[in-house]
C-alpha cells in the first residue's frame, strides 16, 4: 500500500506542476520542461525533469521524487552538485562509454518495456564506475545527486513565476535559492549543452 501511496503523491505533484503555469509554450513538455527563459531542464529521455544532464527519472524513482519535494538546497550541496555535473559533462565529452551509458534510455516510455528495478535512475548512475566516481568524487553521494537533480529542476521550472509553484515543503525556498544562483545555474547549463 505504501508504494501505491508514493505513486499517488508523485502523480499529484506532477499534475500540480503541470497545472501550475497556464502560459506554457509547446516547448514545455513532459519529456523535458522549459522554464520561462527557454532553458532546458531535463534529460531528453526522462519524463520528470532533472538538472545536470545525467539523471533519468523513471516510474521506479517515486521515492526520489518524493524526497526531492522535501530537499532543501544549500550552498554546499549546490556546489557539490554543480561540480559533479561539470565532471560528468567533461567525462561525457571525452569517454564514449560514459556517453553511451548516460544516453541509454532506461525508461519504459513509449517503448513497450517495463523498468524492473526500483530506483532505476540511481542504479543507472551507479552502474558505470566512471560516472559513479565522478559524482562521489565531488563530495556528494549518487542518491543525493539524483534527488538534488530533481529538486533543482523543480525549482528552476518556477524561477520566473514562483507563485505558480505547487506547495511542496522545500520548493519556495529552493526557488529563492536558485534565483540567487542564476549565474552558476546558467553556466552549468551551458557546459551541459557543449557535448
Amino acid at each position: 500500500m505504501s508504494s501505491l501511496r508514493s505513486f499517488a503523491l508523485v502523480a499529484a505533484a506532477l499534475v500540480l506542476g503541470a497545472c501550475g503555469n497556464q502560459d506554457r509554450t509547446a516547448a514545455d513538455s513532459s519529456a523535458g520542461a522549459v522554464s520561462a527563459d527557454k532553458t532546458d531542464i531535463g534529460h531528453p529521455l526522462s519524463a520528470t525533469p532533472a538538472a545536470g544532464g545525467a539523471a533519468q527519472v523513471t516510474a521506479t524513482d517515486a521515492k526520489s521524487v518524493r524526497l526531492a519535494s522535501e530537499y532543501k538546497l544549500t550552498d554546499q550541496t549546490f556546489q557539490q552538485f554543480v561540480k559533479a555535473s561539470d565532471s560528468l559533462a567533461m567525462l561525457r565529452k571525452r569517454d564514449p562509454g560514459v556517453r553511451a551509458t548516460l544516453d541509454q534510455d532506461i525508461s519504459d516510455a513509449a517503448n513497450g518495456t517495463q523498468v524492473s528495478a526500483y530506483d532505476a535512475g540511481i542504479k543507472h548512475l551507479e552502474s558505470n564506475v566512471e560516472v559513479n566516481n565522478a559524482i562521489v568524487g565531488s563530495g556528494i553521494s549518487v542518491p543525493d545527486y539524483f534527488v538534488a537533480s530533481i529538486a533543482i529542476a523543480q525549482a528552476e521550472r518556477f524561477l520566473d513565476s514562483p507563485q505558480a509553484a505547487p506547495p511542496t515543503p522545500a520548493l519556495q525556498d529552493n526557488i529563492k535559492f536558485l534565483q540567487q544562483h542564476r549565474a552558476e545555474l546558467r553556466a552549468m547549463r551551458a557546459r551541459d549543452r557543449v557535448q
